[in-house]
């Protein structure tokens, strides 16, 4: 009887097994699959379009916890080479065909989370003339992102003469594709020397509103002046949070993660900590010593001051300096570490039950942040959906055939 009962449950736990990992096969398209990336939330797109370059046209296959793709779509970007822009809590991913704007515009491939792809274009002439006659061959780009409501560009124009630079945001909503502008602020060529004031950088978005963050003093205090604008580039609230009171070490932003600062090639700025909003609320990562010992922390702003919620050892400062670049997600903050020999990505959830991942940098992790969440199977491309964990061996990237998935029910 207990032999029996033994076999049984053997049986179930086999069956319960087999029913939890599922083999998602993906059908061969035209040519190859090349390039998979994720969507997070959404799930895994595949890419394929024609190694040997006789037509431009790029084709897509959405795959998620379903045993087929979810839809199948198609666009064509204006040369072989295109810049793809999302985010964490978007719907729409954009398909740039440039970064600077070529005869005053921007042109671009819109995806939705239906999978409809729409083609158009913004000429952004009027509107900079409008803002204070600013040519636009005069300007060059900073970040692009995408918000839940809106494209955002970030541009910085540098008047020679008169020795100041003024930083313009250039608002696309994803609807109607109309564009909005606004002046963030002028700094002088002087004030920019002072470590403790900086340039405008975007630091996230709120639901419909995108805030921006400069480093700045007020009444001798040293931190951040922050600005609140709605998808028209209405200003609705301005804010100054001060520095925590710790010893922060000097850094070098950088960009990290699917945004134009991604793959631009801007001269890192020098900061004192990296400002993100995640969900409504406002959080800050940096490097500090703490005990003749070097730290990286993350920090809350929580009723007026800053609440320390984790810290992460790190080595010996280089003698070249630190660059830290900062990917937002729903979870917690993936920051890049490049400290030259020591290069890796260290993720620090919000949570303060999940433990600190860290993984060695590579360009793979730009483009499936769910590797952050997931320890295991690190060689597979991984992501998180809402009944489970889905992965992918990219060495069936480049070859003839089906594709296969695995999906880990939970």
């Amino acid at each position: 009887m207990r032999f029996s009962k033994l076999l049984l449950l053997l049986f179930t736990l086999l069956s319960f097994s087999s029913q939890s990992q599922e083999t998602i096969t993906i059908p061969a398209e035209n040519y190859p699959f090349s390039d998979i990336v994720e969507w997070k939330g959404m799930g895994a797109i595949l890419f394929n379009s024609d190694p040997d370059q006789n037509t431009r046209k790029v084709y897509m296959t959405l795959v998620t916890d379903q045993p087929a793709s979810v839809w199948n779509q198609s666009f064509n970007p204006k040369g072989f080479e295109y810049y793809m822009i999302y985010g964490e809590n978007t719907r729409y991913v954009y398909f740039l065909d440039n970064l600077e704007l070529q005869d005053n515009k921007y042109s671009f491939n819109q995806l939705n989370e239906a999978g409809t792809v729409k083609s158009s274009s913004s000429d952004l002439l009027t509107l900079f003339k409008r803002l204070g006659n600013f040519l636009p061959e005069d300007t060059r780009v900073q970040d692009i992102v995408v918000t839940d409501k809106a494209l955002v560009h970030l541009f910085i124009h540098h008047d020679k003469k008169e020795k100041k630079y003024t930083q313009i945001a250039v608002f696309m909503t994803h609807h109607n594709r109309l564009t909005y502008g606004v002046v963030l602020g002028e700094k002088t060529e002087d004030e920019l020397k002072n470590e403790r004031i900086g340039t405008w950088k975007y630091i996230g978005f709120d639901g419909e509103d995108v805030l921006f963050a400069a480093r700045d003093v007020i009444d001798k205090k040293a931190g951040w002046a922050i600005k609140r604008y709605t998808s028209k580039a209405e200003l609705k609230e301005t804010s100054f949070v001060d520095m925590p009171k710790a010893d922060l070490e000097m850094i070098s932003n950088t960009g990290f993660g699917t945004t134009g600062n991604n793959y631009l090639d801007n001269e890192a700025t020098s900061e004192q900590g990296i400002l993100r909003t995640v969900n409504g609320k406002l959080y800050l990562t940096a490097i500090e010593s703490e005990n003749g010992k070097r730290m990286l922390g993350l920090w809350n702003w929580n009723a007026g001051s800053w609440e320390k919620l984790r810290t992460q050892p790190l080595g010996e400062a280089p003698k070249k300096g630190t660059k830290l670049g900062v990917y937002a997600l729903n979870e917690g903050l993936g920051v890049h570490l490049d400290e030259g020999n020591d290069d890796r990505v260290i993720f620090l959830p919000f949570d303060q039950s999940m433990a600190v991942n860290v993984i060695p940098y590579s360009k793979n992790l730009v483009f499936n942040p769910g590797r952050y969440l997931i320890p295991e199977r690190t060689s597979e491309f991984a992501l998180i959906l809402p009944a489970g964990k889905l992965f992918f061996d990219r060495s069936q990237l480049n070859r003839s055939g089906d594709v296969k998935f695995e999906f880990i029910r939970k």
